[in-house]
């Protein structure tokens, strides 16, 4: 495979070698292939009904200034972490 990079972008790669955070260019790209993956599986899920539930007190309040109920909820999504965390 052959991918074409920014000057910005070769250099970059070319510094992470040199400091030796990666062995070589192919490294670096293969690793930062491999985040993006990772990013793509995380379970987010435990989120959706908090924000349902959120968005439903907002629509009851149709654009009425922000209440305590939902002040509430938004304080429940904060303070929720996902499993794991």
């Amino acid at each position: 495979m052959n991918i074409s990079l920014l000057p910005a972008q070769e250099e970059w790669l070319r510094d992470q070698a040199a400091a030796g955070r990666f062995a070589s260019h192919e490294e670096a790209i293969a690793s930062t292939a491999a985040s993006l993956q990772a990013q793509d599986v995380i379970d987010d899920g435990w989120a959706k009904p908090l924000i349902d539930e959120a968005l439903q007190a907002f629509e009851r309040r149709a654009g009425a200034p922000w209440g305590e109920g939902l002040d509430k909820v938004l304080d429940r999504i904060k303070t929720r972490r996902s499993p794991g965390a």
